[in-house]
């Protein structure tokens, strides 16, 4: 359950964690967020699926903030696609 007044940091960077730890509860813990924006956006999402998809595209975005091995990690971790995201949501190659 994410507790009410949770913070992005609070919500993602917990994601971050688990996928650091390699703890598979990351994947059940993504779920309940995609559930909490699915119920806490009426209109905005439209499914429980479209409800993760859009946690997996906040976390995208949240791991630029995070040294470049840690959101590789998470990336893989759960299946979010090799690029690095930019500021200005465009892809950048990861063999620099």
């Amino acid at each position: 359950m994410i507790p009410e007044g949770s913070t992005i940091g609070d919500i993602y960077g917990k994601l971050i964690e688990y996928a650091l730890k390699d703890d598979n509860n990351g994947h059940e813990y993504l779920k309940e967020i995609g559930e909490y924006l699915f119920k806490g956006n009426p209109g905005g999402c439209e499914s429980l699926e479209q409800g993760i998809e859009q946690a997996k595209e906040n976390l995208d975005y949240y791991c630029q903030y995070y040294a470049r091995w840690k959101a590789l990690k998470v990336k893989e971790f759960y299946g979010l696609g090799g690029g690095l995201r930019t500021l200005f949501g465009k892809t950048a190659a990861t063999e620099w």
